[in-house]
């Protein structure tokens, strides 16, 4: 199985098996992955995506911009896997948390979830705490840094 690495701080990236993709074509494209990526708890209808990413076209025209954002996506993430990233179905479309994939977003937040039980009553972090949510910083700066370069 491929592992897919999404980092959405600092800038759009994405990593198969540790080498870099950037063959994604549209920034819709990307955000389209961002989004099922964080939202992989439930399956989307192939409406609701096309209204959101195609808003200010006809619903036919959304439709089949979706389809061909779904196309290339297919290309770019491998689907012949036992649990491929990318459920998609005549109807829906789902991100399969059941896969081998990370994002950066998502660590970030349950870093932050983790805390904040540590600390329920809101006083000041541990310092493992502290480390934690910085461990995730230097890979979001890095990023960022590797773009303006």
């Amino acid at each position: 199985m491929s592992h897919l690495a999404i980092y959405l701080f600092g800038g759009f990236r994405v990593e198969l098996g540790g080498q870099p993709l950037s063959c994604f074509g549209t920034d819709k494209n990307r955000a389209l992955l961002a989004y099922l990526g964080l939202e992989a708890e439930r399956p989307h209808r192939r409406e609701a995506l096309a209204n959101l990413l195609w808003c200010e076209h006809a619903e036919t025209v959304a439709r089949r911009s979706l389809r061909q954002a779904l196309y290339q996506l297919r290309h770019v993430l491998p689907q012949l896997e036992e649990k491929p990233h990318l459920l998609i179905s005549a109807n829906e479309v789902q991100f399969n948390a059941a896969s081998d994939y990370w994002i950066d977003v998502i660590e970030f937040k349950q870093r932050i979830a983790r805390c904040g039980l540590h600390h329920p009553e809101g006083v000041d972090l541990c310092a493992d705490c502290l480390e934690s949510l910085q461990q995730c910083r230097p890979r979001a700066r890095s990023v960022f840094h590797q773009r303006a370069a």
